[in-house]
């Protein structure tokens, strides 16, 4: 009776520890999706649409990387960060990319997604793929600094959010990695200057690469004269209101130029996506602490500039907090490195 038993429990004990070691092996296995994420998210697109203003830039950010620094930075992130799933990783790359081309595109670039600059933080490890990267992309090395002190910038959120929509359109899953957008309008004075400038969209340009790279001169004149055609039907005060449509790029950025043209005290309320479109937008972006500035072939500084600060919430995206640098007031970060960079920051 007493063999029965010791037989019977041996069984049981079997059965329990193989169990144990199937739910141990699943957990390690597949990655789970945090739960600040939507319930699923479709393949990210592509960089930029074949009718878009940057696709020549898209194409020549695509030949600046290598298959294998692309794959060795892919392999990194998610070993690091196993709660991210594949698809949520093609986005953040996907993110991250678009980034550098409005490097391409603006003097200063502030970085408004912590998450996204993870993705950056992974590249930077590989120093010697990604200095050749930036040189064939940029022309030279665009470096990765920290701020020293958090300063709200809410214009240059006015013209980064302007910017990426001219060149990538808006979807909610975008906004959900860099917060809310339009919520802060571009001056008035800096929008007049804009459009009076005769090559590009005045000091907000990145006058290094537009005189290095073709596909950025073409990118920013274009983005000039959008800027001037769509202002121009206002200029003179002849409407006092514009639908906001999010669905619809050319209807979305017109509005956004109309209320800042109008000074309206009201604009991240005239701005604010309809509820329909709202309900996408989870809580899934913070502001990196990070900065950079590209260096030219004869050693001088062009600042792009990562924002501190910007908490998004749910309801009204990223709060940047107050004051405005209507002369784009943000001073030169300088050099200094990033310790969590490792290898990958430049004194």
């Amino acid at each position: 009776m007493n063999s029965f038993l010791i037989v019977i429990i041996c069984i049981f004990a079997f059965i329990f520890v193989i169990n144990l070691v199937r739910k141990r092996s699943s957990s390690s296995t597949y990655r789970k999706a945090p739960k600040s994420s939507p319930t699923s998210l479709p393949p990210a697109p592509a960089v930029a649409e074949t009718t878009s203003i940057v696709y020549p830039l898209a194409q020549r950010l695509e030949q600046s990387l290598s298959p294998q620094f692309t794959e060795s930075i892919r392999t990194r992130f998610l070993a690091d960060h196993p709660q991210v799933t594949d698809v949520q990783y093609d986005w953040l790359w996907l993110e991250l990319k678009r980034y550098f081309i409005l490097c391409a595109i603006m003097d200063k670039v502030p970085m408004f997604s912590s998450k996204v600059d993870d993705v950056w933080h992974e590249m930077l490890m590989f120093t010697r793929d990604y200095q050749q990267f930036t040189e064939k992309f940029l022309g030279n090395m665009l470096h990765h600094t920290p701020h020293t002190s958090p300063v709200p910038m809410p214009t240059e959120r006015g013209w980064f959010d302007l910017i990426y929509v001219e060149c990538f359109g808006w979807n909610p899953h975008s906004a959900s990695l860099w917060g809310t957008f339009f919520r802060h309008p571009i001056p008035k004075k800096e929008l007049e200057v804009s459009i009076a400038a005769e090559s590009t969209f005045g000091p907000r340009a990145n006058r290094s690469a537009y005189e290095q790279i073709p596909e950025a001169q073409t990118a920013i004149q274009q983005i000039r004269r959008n800027i001037r055609s769509r202002i121009h039907p206002f200029k003179n005060g002849s409407k006092n209101h514009y639908d906001v449509n999010y669905s619809s790029t050319n209807t979305l950025l017109t509005a956004a130029l109309f209320y800042a043209w109008s000074e309206s005290p009201d604009y991240g309320q005239f701005m604010m996506p309809p509820a329909e479109e709202r309900k996408d937008m989870y809580t899934g972006s913070s502001s990196s602490g990070c900065g950079s500035f590209s260096s030219d072939d004869h050693g001088h500084k062009h600042s792009h500039h990562h924002d501190h600060g910007h908490h998004n919430s749910h309801s009204g995206g990223s709060d940047h907090g107050g004051g405005s640098h209507d002369s784009g007031g943000s001073s030169d970060s300088g050099g200094s490195s990033c310790s969590s960079c490792g290898g990958g920051c430049s004194n």
